[in-house]
């Protein structure tokens, strides 16, 4: 357990500290702000850290959920234009993409729903955006944007920790 003994930092993630606050000795809690924001714990015989889905979310991640949850009930031609639904697959795909970027200090700006069903996620920080789109076919597709020029595009699956880095610290990692 020596692992869980002493703070550690992993990459740009948070601190992960000791267990306590009654968990078992193979579990810690991962901290955002002083807060807990994540239990893991520790396999010792191979001292794998695994995240818990019991993610204590931000308070602006619970409500860009709610508002892609909200873009399931639009109706068809919601815009007047003649925009799809927002598809199942889309909402799904941005909801867990919120989750896996909570535990980086990475303000999620805006979320809206496409004209084709696809799902819009707009991180921004400073000069820097990443605009992340979620389609209907289980695809998504990155832009990253500085200075209001493209520089990179690509994909979560592929390209997360560019993602990551980028609107973290302006270089793509």
């Amino acid at each position: 357990m020596t692992a869980l003994a002493n703070r550690v930092i992993i990459g740009n993630e948070p601190e992960i500290v000791p267990s306590g606050y009654g968990l078992p000795d193979n579990f810690g809690q991962i901290f955002r702000y002083g807060k807990p924001s994540a239990f893991f714990s520790c396999d010792t015989s191979s001292n794998f850290l695994v995240y818990s889905s019991r993610m204590v979310l931000p308070d602006n991640s619970r409500n860009f959920i709610g508002r892609i949850l909200s873009f399931k009930d639009l109706p068809e031609n919601w815009d007047g234009y003649g925009a799809a639904k927002a598809n199942k697959n889309a909402v799904s795909n941005a909801i867990d993409f919120i989750h896996k970027i909570a535990v980086y200090d990475n303000p999620i700006y805006f979320v809206a729903p496409g004209p084709n069903g696809e799902i819009l996620i707009e991180l921004k920080n400073e000069e820097r955006s990443v605009e992340i789109y979620f389609s209907d076919d289980e695809s998504d597709e990155v832009i990253l944007i500085g200075n209001g020029k493209t520089v990179f595009e690509g994909s979560v699956s592929k390209d997360f920790n560019k993602i990551i880095s980028f609107i973290s610290i302006g270089e793509i990692v």
